[in-house]
């Protein structure tokens, strides 16, 4: 059995010393892992895919904050853009 897992890894791999033999880059195939393992990847791969999703959502919320402010100074600048926001705002309205 150990010739056949030894002659598994390629020949390439092997690295003599003079004190030790070093095994490089070993195939390794037919990996089962215990179910609890598993869970345990699973687990943490959704942790990492829910924390990108509340990054992704903070950024999301940043630009609107911008937008909103960018909307504000420019109505504050000019009344008559604050009148047409609130004619847009009423058809929009009327048309739902």
């Amino acid at each position: 059995m150990f010739s056949k897992l030894f002659f598994q890894f390629r020949s390439k791999a092997l690295l003599s010393t003079s004190d030790c033999v070093k095994l490089l880059f070993p195939r390794s195939k037919d990996v089962r892992l215990p179910v609890q393992l598993q869970r345990a990847m699973a687990a943490e791969a959704e942790a990492g895919r829910e924390a990108r999703a509340k990054v992704i959502a903070a950024e999301g919320e940043q630009k609107a904050s911008r937008a909103l402010r960018e909307a504000s100074e420019v109505i504050s600048d000019s009344p008559a853009a604050l009148q047409l926001r609130y004619l847009q705002v009423s058809r929009v309205k009327r048309l739902i």
